[in-house]
């Protein structure tokens, strides 16, 4: 899929996915002959609709307009996650993770 055109990577994912013209357009906030217009490659999305397009598809926006396909750790994603919470939320993850590293340290001490 990577040297696919952008209009080729849309369509594809679209279909994979089983979602309509009509559906991604209300996704998105565009006409269904936009998105058309779009898997057709009589026109381009703005990054505007880009960015909208990649969230829809849980995709990066690169991935869309280029191709290209960041490789990204476990915990690359799950600071991209965090990074999104409130500071409220973020807190309340703190004892959970906590206890998550205490467990882990304690069976390390178990194994030794």
């Amino acid at each position: 899929m990577e040297n696919e055109k952008l209009s080729v990577r849309l369509k594809g994912l679209r279909k994979r996915r089983g979602l309509s013209l009509q559906k991604v357009g209300d996704l998105v906030g565009v006409s269904k002959n936009s998105v058309y217009k779009w898997e057709s490659g009589q026109a381009h999305p703005n990054i505007k609709n880009l960015s909208a397009l990649a969230k829809t598809f849980e995709v990066e926006p690169i991935f869309l307009a280029y191709g290209v396909v960041e490789r990204k750790t476990p915990h690359d994603k799950l600071m991209k996650k965090i990074s999104l919470l409130s500071d409220v939320e973020a807190a309340l993850l703190i004892p959970l993770v906590e206890e998550m590293l205490s467990r882990t340290k304690n069976q390390d001490v178990i194994g030794e």
